[in-house]
């Protein structure tokens, strides 16, 4: 059951919505299924072979009868979307501000633009900004808020208490029991050829594939990233918001920028902070102002862990849990490069100062 729009932890970049919908397929479709990529390959290799239905096809949909021609394609409509509809009220931030400070590359044409220094005097003291890594605030000479829990944890200590990763047969299971989405509906109706055409009409059919879909966003970010909301917001996506109750983003609602706001208190503990999330995520559709998530993304690597298994625990498509843990795990990540016979340095994990000996054995110097 897939509710396309964007990719974990990608944001919504300009031309990012329909470029995953282009990337959404890497092998032939059988009729009506789902394909492998930006969707199935969320889930590719976990069924092992797939002669029948795939792990991503929930019963009943593996024979979908699909459109003949583009305009079959454009008269497709989400059901379910919900009222709200997107309608800015204020002047748009897009490009981004950016502020005067620049810093040369070894005399190259390329910047570090430091350009969210007018923005950072409203939010600095909010626990939501402390999430946006993207911004190194020490470089600005902005004092640093403390850290809530939920930071704490996901920076040092993650995934901490937030839920396994599912197995195999259990993410299988959980996938196969799903209702389908909106999403998942009228892409099973359209033909692959018709939803890559590398053409301004299958341009304009991949908006109309995300139009209407609603996402969620784990963390706003900083308020330079607000042109990215009315991004999603020019291509009728509902955009939904769950970050602390101190955000900037909450205002975006009474903007028409996004359908909701979601607080949740990020003093609270990882698993509490995913159960609180999930329980928000779950409410989408209920009161008609939107349709069930399609999707979730997060601009916040502290997040990315979060994201992952809400993705997991929904069925949406996503990057695994493990993969994403030990992606943010050096040691673990060299490890697994190591196993597949990648180029990795040597490395070794201290976890006594009685091995420091053995690791400098192991690694030598200079390291």
């Amino acid at each position: 059951p897939h509710r396309v729009a964007g990719e974990v932890g990608a944001g919504f970049r300009r031309g990012e919505l329909e470029d995953a919908l282009e990337r959404r397929a890497h092998r032939p479709l059988r009729r009506g299924a789902m394909p492998t990529g930006c969707c199935g390959g969320c889930f590719e290799g976990l069924a092992g072979k797939r002669e029948k239905v795939a792990p991503d096809v929930p019963a009943g949909f593996s024979d979908v009868a699909q459109v003949a021609t583009l305009q079959e394609a454009m008269a497709l409509r989400r059901p379910n979307s919900g009222a709200f509809l997107p309608s800015p009220t204020a002047a748009w931030a897009s490009p981004v501000p950016r502020g005067d400070a620049a810093v040369s590359l070894d005399g190259g044409d390329f910047e570090i633009v430091m350009n969210e220094l007018e923005t950072l005097d409203a939010a600095r003291d909010t626990v939501a900004a402390q999430f946006d890594t993207d911004f190194a605030r020490h470089m600005a000479g902005q004092p640093t808020a403390a850290h809530s829990r939920f930071e704490v944890e996901q920076m040092f200590a993650s995934p901490d208490t937030l839920p396994k990763p599912l197995s195999a047969d259990e993410r299988e299971g959980l996938i196969r029991g799903a209702l389908p989405t909106a999403t998942y509906q009228m892409l099973a109706k359209v033909p692959r050829k018709l939803l890559m055409q590398a053409t301004e009409d299958g341009q304009n059919l991949r908006r109309s594939m995300a139009r209407g879909a609603t996402v969620v966003v784990v963390g706003a970010g900083l308020p330079g990233k607000r042109f990215t909301f009315e991004r999603a917001a020019a291509m009728g996506i509902k955009v939904a918001i769950i970050e602390h109750p101190d955000s900037w983003s909450a205002s975006l609602v009474g903007d028409g920028v996004i359908a909701k706001f979601m607080p949740v208190d990020m003093a609270l503990s990882s698993e509490q902070v995913y159960e609180a999330a999930l329980a928000h995520v779950r409410s989408l559709g209920q009161d008609g102002l939107t349709g069930p998530a399609d999707g979730i993304a997060t601009f916040v690597e502290l997040s990315v862990p979060l994201v992952a298994r809400l993705c997991e625990t929904l069925g949406l498509p996503g990057h695994h849990p493990a993969a994403v843990d030990g992606a943010r795990n050096k040691h673990r990540t060299r490890a697994a490069l190591k196993a597949a016979g990648l180029p990795t340095p040597r490395n070794y994990l201290i976890k006594a100062l009685s091995e420091v000996d053995a690791a400098a054995q192991e690694v030598g110097f200079p390291a």
